[in-house]
């Protein structure tokens, strides 16, 4: 089995809009890697289904999986690698999606020990665990712890290559605490730099797009920018059906429409 290959197909799907085919593929490679004793393949595709089922709105399922990945790793004495430290983020994001905050705050706090414990880890996976661990600050309130660990992510992927979605998923997830602080000229700026980047790489699969436009929605609307807002969330809604059907995102992103459709 190449892994490879194989990620290379299921983005393909994505890219055309078929998550339920790429979760039905998901599952014949976890079945095959398993009746080849692969486990290395194994865990690389449980991963990959905890991603999937987290934007899929089944936060529940993906903890599942994760659980499953973590009982995989102790089978093969893989604690501490970086591996286990990559099943953890998956499954504290999940985890954090589901509503349980302080759960994946642990989850947080084991993969950042382990990664702090790997002196050759990829600049990648630190951006990501920071980005991570901002979300959970974010949902508090805390906007200024918020930044201080966006600012590191940041500064980490702008000078890696070929990083462009992570660092424009860093600059819109920016928006909201630098909007909810009232600086408002940075969020529009970091906004702008996010949605550049999604415009002129159309022709890759780009989840996080819809996210995107939703932000930059919310933050019209926060400035009574009603007619602006609509043409973001409408844009939003558009693509987050493509990407991912009628998941949560999709369904809020209808709510935002129905809202501020009545200050038109």
């Amino acid at each position: 089995m190449d892994i490879n290959a194989i990620l290379k197909e299921i983005d393909g799907y994505f890219g055309e809009g078929r998550p339920e085919e790429a979760d039905r593929k998901l599952h014949i490679y976890l079945e095959q890697s398993k009746k080849e004793n692969r486990p290395d393949i194994s865990l690389s595709l449980i991963n990959e289904i905890i991603g999937l089922y987290r934007v899929t709105s089944r936060a529940k399922e993906a903890y599942q999986y994760t659980i499953e990945g973590l009982s995989l790793i102790i089978e093969n004495h893989w604690e501490g690698t970086l591996q286990h430290g990559t099943t953890l983020l998956n499954g504290a994001t999940a985890l954090r999606a589901a509503g349980e905050s302080e759960k994946a705050a642990e989850f947080y706090a084991e993969a950042a020990e382990i990664y702090g414990r790997n002196p050759n880890i990829p600049g990648d996976y630190l951006a990501g665990l920071y980005t991570n661990i901002s979300q959970i600050f974010q949902e508090k309130g805390q906007h200024e712890e918020t930044l201080g660990y966006l600012d590191k992510a940041e500064a980490i992927l702008e000078k890696l290559p070929g990083k462009g979605n992570e660092l424009a998923t860093v600059r819109f997830d920016k928006v909201n605490s630098l909007a909810a602080l009232g600086r408002i000229d940075e969020a529009r700026k970091k906004m702008g730099e996010a949605l550049a980047y999604y415009e002129n790489n159309l022709d890759r699969h780009e989840g996080h797009y819809g996210t995107a436009l939703l932000t930059a929605g919310n933050l019209e609307f926060s400035q009574d920018n009603y007619k602006k807002a609509l043409e973001y969330y409408e844009k939003a809604k558009e693509v987050t059906l493509h990407y991912y059907g009628e998941n949560d995102a999709y369904r809020v992103i209808c709510k935002n429409i129905e809202n501020v459709s009545k200050y038109l």
